[in-house]
């Protein structure tokens, strides 16, 4: 059996010259948890795995008047198949919680430059809800010992994964607006103005990662390769 505690304590805290710059806010994030897991071995080369975590995060932003709390109980379940000692096959359910960082709750200022044209710049989202997501994963994992002699070992990874994730926290561009660049009206185009962090209410995604892990005596070479894909799903978007 394993539990266990964690926790994190994220400030924001700045200053800036001239009248003409936003405030800074002076933002404090904590962040905890408690996890249990247990593992089960039955019918000889099957495992079950069943797990359970508690998240809470309070936030506060003395001088923009907003502070924060929630939690959430998130639980895990998988089953695991080993035919044999270099052979597991997993399939799993997780449940998770993740809360806004500082950043994503009070960035402000600039995000990029336009030149002379003008600037992107950050609006903050204090009123951001957790990401809470429910997520399904298929695993395989295999070992090759003395592979290509009698000193090696190879180590292959592959899994597919389903997450379905209500509030989303995306980083999104608005506020188009044409603007006139100094090199002349044929390159007049329209450009977002403000950058923000919004929640998207139901968000889906879906990939895959591959990794194949080479080790020989003291050296160790490793590849791997992943792909996702993500649409908003009321309006199926990416």
């Amino acid at each position: 059996m394993l539990y266990g505690v964690d926790g994190y304590q994220d400030k924001l805290d700045a200053s800036r010259s001239g009248p003409s710059r936003p405030i800074v806010p002076e933002a404090t994030t904590d962040v905890w948890g408690a996890f249990t897991e247990v593992q089960i071995p039955f019918a000889d080369i099957l495992r079950l795995e069943l797990g359970a975590r508690y998240d809470y995060f309070a936030t506060e932003a003395d001088n923009l008047n907003n502070d924060r709390s929630d939690n959430a109980f998130s639980p895990s379940a998988a089953i695991s198949w080993l035919p044999n000692e270099d052979l597991q096959v997993t399939l799993r359910y997780d449940e998770a919680f993740r809360a806004p960082s500082a950043e994503e709750l009070y960035t402000t200022g600039t995000h990029y430059s336009y030149g002379p044209a003008g600037a992107n710049t950050f609006i903050n989202n204090p009123n951001l809800k957790p990401e809470e997501s429910q997520n399904i994963e298929f695993l395989v994992d295999y070992q090759m010992q003395n592979a290509f002699n009698e000193k090696d070992t190879v180590n292959i990874h592959a899994s597919v994964f389903h997450n379905e994730v209500n509030n989303f926290i995306e980083q999104i561009a608005t506020n188009y607006q044409q603007i006139m660049l100094i090199y002349g009206p044929q390159f007049d185009d329209y450009y977002p103005v403000n950058t923000e962090y919004r929640n998207v209410d139901k968000a889906q995604l879906v990939g895959f990662e591959l990794a194949m892990d080479y080790q020989w005596q003291n050296w160790n070479a490793m590849v791997s390769y992943g792909q996702t894909r993500a649409k908003n799903k009321n309006t199926a978007k990416p």
